[in-house]
């Protein structure tokens, strides 16, 4: 961390503990303090400076505001899941609501989009289908001119059933004959406006059984046309009725507001010489241009009246008035700027009308009752040409007010079907209230038990292995606890086990240290004789036993003892066989027994008992003083520094070795049965003439006796190690015996003590 953002830390933590908070800890949260300083200088500064830098400011401070912004809603959302939903309670409600109510959510959105789609298109379905019955009503009038004689139409009580506004005109033979209600003869009245469709002949796309709304001279028309045709008559009727605001009122009643408006569109071909690439560079220069609907030339291209090709087109006021043309056929496709026409030049060649406008949307009845708007396309032909000129109707309305329209002829029926789907609503937001709370009912019977089970872990934590869970249910969680308590249970009582052993490893311990006590430690100064032994225990301690007892400056006794069984047993009779032995050395036939110290010579009152003798006194002392199951291998011999003779005599024990200075090997076996199992035995002795360089060997079966892969160590082995290591030191000798029987058992556990002693002449 380089010094200065060390000292910004510093200074961080400086102001949080002046506050009582905690400073931040990690790069958002140390980020978003720099942030917010970074922000406030940056506004100020913005605030303060003019021209280019404070422009400078001003965009440094939204860049950091942004970034503030983003990690201010990571620290926000580490807040809610650490603090908020750290509780598993209030993460199981969170995925109940989230369960529960996103379908909802997402099914009461498409349904209130379908629903206000649907009532859109109903509205400009209930407005299209007035417009489609006047319509129908025209074209039953016009058939039914057609098929009377002229001579009766031209009665004016008979024609003004018609309406006070249609107009009828009929081509009879190519003789235009015009009827209105407001005069009995074929012409109008001299006061009536020009009507557009008073043309001698009719258009040439006109034609029986024609109806919709026409564009002519800038309004909007219903008409509907019928005819009659004989051999030698023909008969061409029109019926026409102006539509304007007053109609569209009309049929705006009951609905709201209505708006019917000239449409703009591409027309369906651009002729050969114009494409797609060419409309796009044209609208790319005019952000407001739009393509138009033009007069088409025959060639599939729109032309004006100079013979330019319009097709660009925008919207001004009431009128489509065209922008941009590309010239005459064959021409360069360079756009150049049309001049403007008039509007009624415009309405003539477009066959364009006036936007109309009827109703008004009134007042919403309650807080849902929201506005709907909807538009339909309206198909609208020209007088002159027959095409069809885009046109869109336009519907604001609301839904108490397309309700009264679909039930208007059963409203009994409506406010049934009403309330039954409001109690059906209610129901059903009942039901999922009740939902949800067997739900948090349910989520609050496993948090419980996860509160159960979290305090009691703690609880454990801190060393209370005597709290237990209150089980109330009966489930996988209960379960879940009574398993906890009786772990929390086994853990106790493995406590105190754990305890008891630690207390015995403790006693053992220090029973091993005063085991180890026992053995020889301080070197032995006889003249010409080296000894050395060592022991290792299977556990802590062992039934192995060795001694180096001193009798005087020429003489040594050495003990080596194997008992029955491993450990503390063992270990008992190993002392009391450890004692005796020092005891009747000391007091020799003596009955009294004075304290022993280890490694010291005792006083020789009077002549020390023979290792034969002293194996018969410990034979009976074990045998009177232990189990009959408990017994002792045991070796022990004399030597005599002055003639170099070791008098000895083996109890059961594994006979020792003499592994003389020319190779040879002597085995120690005069003595008798192991000590301690049978009474009133006697032990033979014998003595041995030893050299310079003669080596003594003593050790327990444990050295032998070790497996691998069914194969003991066994005796020879143990000679052959030894004798290839005759000439080391003594230490060097043994601990490398016991390395290389370790190395024999490998892995496996010690089966047995191992010990070993030796005597070397030098």
């Amino acid at each position: 961390m380089n010094p200065l953002s060390q000292r910004l830390r510093n200074a961080e933590s400086s102001v949080f503990a002046a506050v009582a908070r905690r400073p931040p800890s990690g790069f958002i949260e140390h980020a978003t303090i720099r942030l917010v300083f970074v922000s406030f200088i940056a506004f100020a500064s913005a605030t303060f400076v003019p021209g280019t830098i404070g422009k400078l400011f001003w965009i440094l401070a939204f860049t950091a505001m942004s970034v503030l912004t983003l990690f201010l809603m990571i620290l926000i959302w580490r807040w809610i899941m650490g603090h908020i939903l750290w509780k598993v309670r209030n993460r199981l409600i969170v995925t109940c609501l989230l369960l529960a109510l996103a379908p909802i959510l997402l099914f009461g959105t498409l349904i209130s989009i379908a629903s206000y789609v649907f009532a859109g298109q109903f509205g400009t379905s209930a407005a299209m289908t007035g417009i489609d019955e006047d319509l129908a009503l025209a074209s039953h009038r016009s058939d039914a001119i057609a098929h009377l004689p002229l001579s009766i139409l031209t009665n004016e009580t008979n024609f003004g059933r018609a309406g006070e506004h249609n107009v009828a005109h009929v081509w009879e033979d190519g003789t235009l004959h015009t009827l209105t209600p407001h005069a009995a003869s074929t012409q109008p009245p001299a006061s009536a406006p020009a009507s557009p469709f008073a043309t001698p002949a009719p258009p040439a796309w006109l034609h029986p059984g024609f109806s919709g709304l026409v564009a002519a001279d800038g309004k909007l028309y219903l008409c509907a046309a019928g005819g009659a045709q004989t051999d030698s008559h023909s008969i061409l009727v029109l019926e026409s009725t102006p539509f304007g605001e007053e109609q569209v009122t009309t049929f705006a009643t009951g609905l709201g507001s209505l708006n019917i408006s000239p449409g703009i569109g591409v027309h369906t071909s651009l002729g050969a010489n114009y494409t797609e690439d060419d409309k796009k560079k044209i609208d790319d220069e005019d952000d407001h241009a739009q393509f138009a609907v033009g007069k088409e030339t025959g060639k599939g291209e729109m032309k004006d009246d100079d013979g330019n090709v319009v097709v660009i087109a925008k919207a001004d006021g009431n009128a489509v008035k065209p922008v941009f043309t590309i010239g005459k056929p064959g021409t360069p496709k360079t756009p150049h700027l049309h001049k403007h026409k008039t509007d009624s030049d415009l309405d003539d060649e477009f066959n364009s009308f006036t936007s109309l406008h009827g109703g008004t949307l009134p007042p919403a009845h309650n807080s849902f009752d929201w506005p709907v708007f909807a538009s339909s396309p309206l198909q609208v032909y020209s007088w002159k040409t027959g095409e069809k000129v885009g046109a869109w109707m336009m519907i604001q309305s609301r839904p108490s007010l397309l309700y009264k329209r679909l039930f208007s002829n059963s409203l009994e029926v409506g406010s049934f079907i009403r309330i039954a789907l409001a109690v059906t609503a209610a129901t059903f937001g009942i039901l999922e209230l009740l939902a949800l709370l067997l739900a948090i009912g349910l989520i609050r019977t496993i948090t419980a038990s996860v509160a159960d089970l979290y305090f009691a872990t703690r609880q454990i934590e801190t060393g209370n292995l005597l709290h237990r869970i209150r089980v109330k249910r009966r489930d996988q969680l209960a379960a879940l606890a009574t398993s906890f308590n009786t772990m929390s249970g086994s853990l106790a009582e493995l406590m105190v086990q754990q305890r008891e052993k630690d207390r015995m490893q403790n006693e053992l311990n220090i029973a091993h240290e005063v085991q180890n006590n026992l053995f020889p430690h301080t070197p032995i100064g006889l003249p010409g004789l080296e000894l050395y032994g060592i022991c290792n225990p299977a556990r802590t301690i062992g039934g192995d036993y060795y001694d180096f007892i001193p009798m005087g400056t020429a003489q040594v006794y050495l003990a080596l003892g194997d008992i029955s069984g491993k450990g503390i047993s063992a270990a008992l009779l190993m002392s009391s066989l450890y004692s005796a032995v020092r005891v009747y050395l000391q007091g020799g036939n003596k009955k009294s027994i004075t304290a022993i110290t280890p490694n010291a010579a005792p006083a020789l009152a009077e002549p020390l008992p023979s290792p034969g003798k002293l194996l018969s006194l410990l034979n009976q002392h074990l045998y009177s003083s232990t189990q009959p199951e408990k017994y002792a291998t045991l070796f022990l011999a004399s030597y005599d520094s002055a003639t170099r003779r070791l008098t000895y005599s083996n109890g059961g024990h594994l006979p020792p070795l003499v592994l003389c200075s020319d190779g040879k090997v002597t085995r120690l076996e005069a003595g008798g049965s192991v000590v301690g199992l049978l009474g009133g035995m006697e032990y033979k002795e014998a003595t041995v003439q030893l050299n310079p360089g003669d080596l003594l060997i003593a050790y327990s079966d444990g050295l032998t006796e070790p497996e691998q892969d069914g194969i003991e160590f066994g005796e020879d082995r143990l000679i052959e190690v030894i004798r290839k290591n005759r000439h080391r030191p003594l230490p060097a000798i043994a601990n490398y015996t016991v390395q290389c029987l370790k190395d024999w058992m490998g892995d496996g556990e010690q089966p047995d003590d191992i010990t070993i002693v030796f005597a070397r002449l030098t």
